[in-house]
This record gives structure tokens, C-alpha cells and sequence, in this order.
């Protein structure tokens, strides 16, 4: 019999042997790559939320004392500190703080007498809420919001802390409701998305380089070994 009436079986063989391997190798390579990626996200939202945690407790430290200009700077200087770093605070109906006196005229209100003076600083700029995730943080009983956004191919991880009502701020915030507040927090990760993208393509170049080397290699010795001594 000719080595014509063999292809049919080194062509099968050939293909039991790739497809063998994609299953094999990929499913391995796709469960580590996953497990990474994981690994990743969940230490990114430990580290984020123990930062809320620590900006939680100064921001706490700066409104007792009725020091907000320390907490606009303190902002601030994170953030020339880190530019891919970003704190805002915001209302619980989704207004910025620091943006006008509104709430420092209604704590004197609530006080009867001024004891905090009004800002004259330029009001702190802050891009909107995203609501939904917004909402979770000022709802009652509130959550920790953890999310992703995208704005102009720029990755940002997102969290949104609830700055709790606790009894020692209600004589200036009042008792009739649990959320006074909501941190925010964007960290631009974009580079860490591209290392992780460039590590997929490479990851994916050398696993098909490594199945079709395997497969050309077995499938000689296959045919040397088996097909061979069977055309004799």
C-alpha cells in the first residue's frame, strides 16, 4: 500500500494530536492566567479599601476639630503626590464637598452660633458619581462600592466608602440619617492592563509556537514508529 492510502491516517493522527494538546496546555495555561489575573484584582481591591480604611480615619480626624481646609489640602497633596491617584468626597446626595458653604451653614445653624467659619478656598472640583455604584455607598444599610470604569482608553479602579453617621458627629450633622458622606477613590491602572494584555498576546504566542512544535514532533515519531513499520 502506498504512502497515499496512509495521509488519511496521519492527517487524523495529526489533528488527535493538536487537539490534545489545545485542550490539554490551553485549559492548564487559561486556569494559571485566570488564577493570576484574580490574584491581582483581589490584592488591587484589598490595597484600595484598606486606603479608604486610612483616608476614612483622617478625614474623620479633620471634620471633628471643624478643620476642612487640612482635608482639602491633605487631598490635594495626595494627589500631586500620585497623579494617577485621585480622593473626592462627596455629599450623600451626590454634591461635592467643599463645594460651597452649605454645609458649614447649616452645622452653625444646627449649633446656634458660628463655629466654623465660611471657606473662601475655590470650591473642589469633582467629575460626577457613578450613580449606581453611588447609590450602594449611601444606601441604608450601606456597602462598599469596588468597580471598574473606562473614560478616553484610560482604566481606572473605583471605590466608594460611606463616611458613617457615628454619634460623635451627629451635634453638628444631626441624628435623622446614617450616611453624612462618601469617599471616593480612582487609581488609574491603565499600565497594569497593558502589561496584562501584552502578557496574554505573548503567553498565547508561545503556547501556539509550543503546540505546533509538539505536534510536528509527535506526529514524526509517530509515523516513524507506527506508520512506517505498517507500510513495510
Amino acid at each position: 500500500m502506498g504512502a497515499k492510502g496512509f495521509f488519511p491516517i496521519t492527517a487524523k493522527v495529526n489533528l488527535i494530536i493538536i487537539v490534545s494538546l489545545v485542550l490539554g496546555i490551553g485549559s492548564t495555561t487559561f486556569y494559571f492566567a485566570r488564577s493570576l489575573f484574580l490574584t491581582i484584582d483581589n490584592s488591587t481591591t484589598g490595597n484600595l479599601d484598606q486606603q479608604s480604611r486610612i483616608l476614612y480615619n483622617a478625614i474623620e480626624n479633620f471634620m471633628l476639630p471643624g478643620q476642612a481646609p487640612l482635608a482639602v489640602n491633605f487631598f490635594s497633596g495626595v494627589e500631586s503626590t500620585n497623579p494617577d491617584y485621585r480622593i473626592m468626597l462627596y455629599r450623600r446626595d451626590g454634591a461635592p464637598a467643599f463645594s460651597d458653604n452649605a454645609t458649614i451653614a447649616e452645622v452653625n445653624e444646627r449649633l446656634g452660633r458660628e463655629r466654623f467659619r465660611p471657606r473662601t478656598e475655590p470650591a473642589l472640583q469633582y467629575d460626577p458619581p457613578v450613580l449606581n455604584y453611588f447609590s450602594l455607598a449611601a444606601a441604608n444599610p450601606p456597602e462598599t462600592a469596588v468597580f471598574r470604569t473606562v473614560e478616553l482608553e484610560k482604566h481606572y479602579f473605583n471605590v466608594y466608602k460611606p463616611l458613617i453617621n457615628l454619634p460623635k458627629c451627629t451635634a453638628c450633622h444631626g441624628a435623622d440619617h446614617t450616611i453624612r458622606g462618601v469617599i471616593g477613590i480612582r487609581n488609574d491602572i491603565t499600565d497594569a492592563i497593558r502589561s496584562q494584555r501584552s502578557s496574554m498576546v505573548i503567553s498565547g504566542s508561545l503556547f501556539l509556537g509550543l503546540v505546533i512544535v509538539l505536534a510536528v514532533v509527535l506526529a514524526i515519531f509517530l509515523k516513524r514508529t507506527v506508520l512506517q513499520p505498517i507500510q513495510v
